[in-house]
This record gives C-alpha cells, structure tokens and sequence, in this order.
C-alpha cells in the first residue's frame, strides 16, 4: 500500500518545524512607515534636515559668513523693520539667521551620523568578541567598557579639546569615543542569547572557524538592536555636539553651528528673540524626527511571531 503523501515532510523521530516568514522588502518597509504617523513624522524631518544640509549652497538665501553691522539684529519679515531679504532676521553681526540654520544643518548631520560610525566600529566587536568568548576575555572587555560608561564625558571633551584644539572632527572624535559602550553592552547580551541557538552549535561542532561563528552566523542577529540604537543615538549626539559648541568646546564659532547660534544669541533673548529661538526650533524639530523615527523603527524590526 502506497503511503500518503504529506505536505509537510518530517524525518522519523522529529517533529516538523514550522517557520514563519516575516514580510520584509522595501515595500513593505514604506508600506509600514507610511501607516504610522509618528514614523513618518520623523523621516519627514530627517528628510528636511537631510535637503538642508545637502543642497546648502544652492537653496541658503545669503552667505551664511557674511553680514554686515546696518543689516545688525534685523527682526524677521513679518515684524516692524523686517527686512524682505531676511526672512528670519539677522544675528548680531548682521548675517543671514535662515542661511545659518541651513548651513548649520550639514555640521549636526555630519558629526551626529559621523560618531556614530565611530562608535559602532568600536563598539560592536567588542561585544561580539566579549559575548563569544566569555571568561576572561569577557571579563576584560566589560570592564573596560564599565570604566567608559562612568567616564564622564564633559572631562573627556574638555581633554580632547585641550590637547588638540577645537573643530568638527574633535567632536566626532569624543562623541564616538564616549559612545561606543552602550553598543558594545547591547551586542554582547545578544551575542549571549544567539551563541546557545542550534545554528551556531551546529557550525561549532563541525569545526567552522572563529571568525566565520562571529560574523557570519552571530554579527547578523546583532544588526536590528544596533540599528535602533544608532538612529536613537544620533539625536543624543547632535545635541551633545551642541552643547559643546554652546560651551566653546565644539565646532569652530566662525562655522554655522546650531549650538554656536545659540551661544551668540543668548545675551539678546529678551531683546532679539529670534537669534536664539530658531536654531533652537531647527534642533528641537531634528532630534524629534530621529527619536520619532527609532522608535517606529524598534518597533518595526521587533521579531513578529504572531
């Protein structure tokens, strides 16, 4: 007699296993972000801060460098003695307050993305490397991560700055450098779970290398967490860099800088609002977009088992 056949195929003794098959592809993705109004709140924003700070050249009305003393806290267009060439009014030294806003933009990118990269290519093998191997190594890598968690950060910028002057890439420097921790922690508790999967035993008893267990069957099931981590954290370091520039130890005052704009204006509050009140409104709406973003994206990367 002939045996019937099953969709389902399973080898004696063992029990088929079902898997489930997330949807995933770029339509989908979209399809997601477009149906969560926070999500897309959020890339709408990082889309603007994005443009700004790409096509600053061509769509910054004025020089951002440039001012001069008639042209000297000049209220917005639509205030008594506004002038119809500054739609946002003018700084204290008579420059463009939109055209810095602009400008300032590609500086907060670059350096809130930029310390990013930094921190991940430190901080990611260090998890890996302390998550597989365990004891001793384990013990080391943790503990220097610890000392860095603890280590604050305003003496470690005032230390960077002392010794090297300040400038863009210092602050990528210390951004990158006081964050990569956090990273290092989260991967290497991933690492914990996914080393006792039966995938990763699997390529250990048939001898698979080192390096190819770390990355190629460990390191992808770190991506998600990092991700999430990363889009968070680039809020937290735009507004880190401004605070230095706001202190002085940041981004050179003569670049346009967000933190900087509002350090030049804080003086004037009372009496030329806008100085400050803008780039504080351009970070605000920056840091809300990334935030608003990384958390739909937490959500949209959280495994679905239902």
């Amino acid at each position: 007699m002939n045996a019937q056949l099953s969709p389902v195929h399973a080898t004696d003794g063992l029990q088929p296993v079902v898997h489930r098959r997330r949807r995933s592809g770029i339509a989908y993705f979209f399809t997601r972000l477009l149906t969560n109004t926070g999500g897309l709140i959020g890339a709408i924003l990082i889309l603007l801060a994005a443009v700004c700070a790409v096509f600053a050249p061509w769509i910054a009305p004025h020089d951002p460098t440039a001012g001069t003393i008639l042209n000297r806290l000049d209220p917005p267009v639509w205030m008594k003695g506004g002038d119809p060439q500054f739609l946002l009014g003018t700084d204290p030294v008579g420059r463009d307050v939109l055209s810095r806003i602009i400008w300032g933009a590609r500086d907060s990118l670059y350096i809130g993305i930029s310390s990013i990269v930094l921190s991940v290519v430190i901080g990611v093998p260090v998890g890996l490397l302390a998550g597989y191997f365990g004891r001793w190594v384990d013990d080391l890598l943790m503990r220097i991560t610890d000392i860095m968690l603890t280590f604050p950060f305003i003496l470690l910028a005032i230390l960077v700055m002392a010794l090297f002057g300040t400038g863009v890439n210092k602050v990528v420097i210390v951004l990158g450098i006081s964050g990569w921790a956090s990273f290092a922690r989260v991967v290497r508790s991933q690492v914990l779970s996914l080393r006792e999967q039966e995938y990763v035993m699997a390529a250990t008893i048939i001898g698979a290398p080192t390096w190819r267990i770390i990355f190629r069957h460990l390191f992808p099931g770190t991506i998600s967490p990092i991700t999430v981590i990363a889009t968070m954290n680039i809020a937290v370091n735009i507004l880190l860099a401004s605070g230095l520039s706001f202190l002085g130890l940041g981004v050179d005052p003569s670049i346009p800088d967000w933190g900087g704009m509002l350090a030049s204006g804080q003086i004037y509050l009372t009496t030329a609002w806008w100085v400050d009140v803008f780039p504080g409104v351009a970070l605000m709406l920056t840091v809300l977009g990334f935030n608003l973003f990384g958390d739909w994206l937490r959500d949209y990367l959280e495994p679905q088992d239902k």
